[in-house]
């Protein structure tokens, strides 16, 4: 599990969208097809937390994207007192396609020292196979950048990193040192696929995939919950935080009642 220093969420998926204007689909964890996730590391300590994505079904997009889930997917906070901050992306300090770059700016409260407010920074940076970063696409625009999974094949990894400037250089937030009885810096990350070319979409709600959305599907979810618990598996992180806990039954029951209401496409 992550450390009570850092949060980080893949995707919450709570309505599953219609087709943006240029008929990609999403955000959504997992793609169609499935996925492999292993996530290692801290967002908001050095060296970043790396996310590692392997085994996409590729041979059925004609699109296949990754990234930010929304315009207000990267967010912080210096100390548990403060809201979380979204984190706007910045093509001026990304250096596409190797990496991409979201800034903005929080207040800190330095021990002996009163509140300021200093610059902070998100980065992400594409590992393997070789750099697709792009520019996100007007239909998604909010996401600022995002891998091109298509380009590199069925697989690809991430490392994504939080970092404030205080003191003259750029620190990991969870580095910073934090006011007595307050040493919660937050990081939040929510990411997720969008992708065009499929006939026949998913829908997250449909848990056992029998193309209805009905309480078989709060059951075979639950089952899977359960198993998860008991096991360590992940079948059942509908959130895809790498862990499953009730987060995913609150997320996974949203999108059912959401399904419910106005079904998938």
């Amino acid at each position: 599990m992550l450390g009570t220093r850092s949060l980080l969420a893949s995707v919450v998926v709570l309505v599953f969208t219609a087709a943006a204007p240029a008929q990609l689909q999403g955000p959504v964890f997992p793609p169609p097809g499935g996925v492999t996730f292993a996530g290692t590391g801290l967002a908001g300590s050095a060296g970043g937390r790396t996310l590692n994505y392997s085994a996409v079904d590729v041979a059925q997009f004609g699109t296949l994207l990754w990234g930010p889930a929304s315009a207000t997917a990267v967010q912080v906070a210096l100390a548990s007192a403060h809201p979380l901050t979204a984190l706007n992306y910045s093509a001026a300090d990304s250096a596409l396609p190797g990496m991409a770059r979201w800034t903005g700016s929080v207040v800190y409260s330095p021990p002996q020292a009163a509140p300021q407010t200093v610059p902070v920074r998100f980065t992400l940076t594409q590992l393997t196979p070789a750099p697709y970063l792009l520019t996100a696409p007007a239909a998604i625009s909010g996401s600022g950048a995002v891998v091109d999974v298509l380009a590199g094949g069925s697989s690809f990894s991430v490392n994504i990193l939080f970092e404030a400037f205080y003191g003259g250089q750029w620190t990991p937030v969870n580095a910073l040192q934090q006011l007595p009885g307050d040493p919660a810096t937050r990081t939040s990350f929510s990411g997720g696929f969008f992708w065009e070319g499929l006939s026949n979409p998913p829908c997250p709600a449909d848990f056992n995939g029998d193309g209805l959305i009905t309480t078989s599907d709060i059951s075979a979810f639950l089952a899977a919950w359960f198993n998860d618990v008991t096991n360590g598996t992940l079948n059942a992180d509908f959130n895809g935080s790498g862990t499953t806990t009730t987060s995913d039954i609150t997320s996974f029951l949203a999108a059912w009642f959401a399904g419910v209401q106005t079904g998938c496409p």
